[in-house]
């Protein structure tokens, strides 16, 4: 039976959402759960391009919510690179990851009702569903488009847990700020946020604004910090979380997902070094 389904959202694009809920599906993954990794970025689906499985995408979730595919022809299988975690607790046995991909469509074509002919954001949330229970999974996570579309604010109600990803730049944060206030209007239980590409160096030097001037803008408890890190940029070429700084984070942010008790800056040296300059 599924744990939980997880949103990733901004009403910004740009601010790395599919990076996010890449790092922490697979992070997940690598922790020995089952989990779904849902494209919903109906506007502009790239999950299946960071994944490098493209060619392998028959049907999708709009097809399984016409009635034209089942299920289970419509996931892909997502192997894993051979990478050890850092994190002392991680079991030794992986998990399983699949996607469930979506097709390049506009995102006035998902509608709430279905009226026009158009796929109803309703039966996007009952494929969901049905992939979860056909997959057994520990946890599902939903990659949404920018804004408070259609789908956002359906799959909101099936959400245990909405992760806001933001930058450090004012407007990433009004935007966070935004996004955190429709969600909690969706009555979205545990609403958290995530700093990407934080830019430690920026704010001892540029007064960029620091960790704590970000969650107050926000509006939203911390779920995790990601830095700046060369292998973030590498995770588009097919280079699945190769170690370094930020599979460290997404390794975090999973185990606080999990329940764990892991101080923001754990196992990220140059961070914690800098701690008390860049908290402001």
């Amino acid at each position: 039976m599924t744990n939980k389904f997880i949103m990733i959202a901004s009403s910004k694009g740009g601010v790395g959402k599919s990076t996010a809920a890449l790092g922490i599906a697979a992070a997940l993954a690598s922790g020995g759960r089952r989990v779904l990794l849902c494209d919903l970025d109906f506007g502009n689906a790239c999950l299946d391009i960071l994944l490098g499985v493209q060619d392998s995408v028959l049907c999708t979730i709009q097809d399984v919510a016409l009635g034209i595919s089942s299920v289970e022809g419509a996931l892909i299988d997502i192997d894993l690179p051979d990478q050890n975690s850092k994190r002392k607790k991680a079991p030794k046995n992986d998990g399983a990851l699949k996607l469930f991909p979506c097709a390049v469509s506009a995102p006035q074509t998902i509608s709430e009702s279905g009226e026009g002919g158009r796929i109803n954001a309703y039966n996007i949330c009952l494929a969901i569903k049905d992939a979860a229970e056909f997959f057994e999974a520990d946890y599902v996570i939903m990659d949404t488009g920018a804004g408070a579309n259609s789908v956002v604010r359906a799959t909101a109600r099936l959400c245990d847990m909405a992760l806001v990803v933001t930058g450090q730049m004012p407007v990433a944060l009004r935007s966070a700020e935004k996004t955190v206030t429709r969600l909690t209007e969706l009555e979205v239980p545990d609403i958290r946020i995530i700093i990407n590409n934080f830019d430690a160096q920026g704010v001892i030097s540029d007064s960029r604004r620091g960790l704590f001037t970000v969650i107050d803008e926000s509006k939203a408890v911390l779920a995790g910090v990601i830095p700046y890190d060369y292998s973030l940029m590498l995770m588009h070429e097919r280079l699945l979380l190769r170690p370094g700084d930020s599979k460290i984070a997404f390794e975090n942010i999973a185990a606080r997902i999990e329940g764990e008790n892991i101080p923001v800056f754990s196992g990220i040296k140059r961070l914690r070094k800098l701690k008390k300059k860049i908290c402001q």
